[in-house]
């Protein structure tokens, strides 16, 4: 069975829009037109295998899959790139 690794940042406004990072994928979404405020969107990543996790699950799945080198609470696009 192989690691499931984080691939790319992801925010979930009803749709998951994904990019390098989170200021890449808030840019996307204010060019689809949508607006974006606290309450409307769970910021996370997206993992290899496609599936949407939160910040906090995403840094135990790059802690397990090696991409990070120490445990932390939530996960930042920088963290990785």
């Amino acid at each position: 069975m192989t690691q499931i690794r984080i691939k790319e940042a992801a925010i979930l406004v009803g749709t998951v829009y994904t990019g390098h990072n989170h200021a890449e994928v808030f840019r996307k979404i204010r060019e689809a037109g949508i607006k974006v405020n606290k309450a409307n969107n769970i910021q996370g990543f997206v993992t290899d295998d496609g599936s949407f996790t939160c910040r906090h699950i995403a840094a135990q799945v790059a802690l397990d899959a090696g991409q990070i080198k120490n445990k932390q609470d939530i996960l930042f696009s920088e963290d990785l790139w």
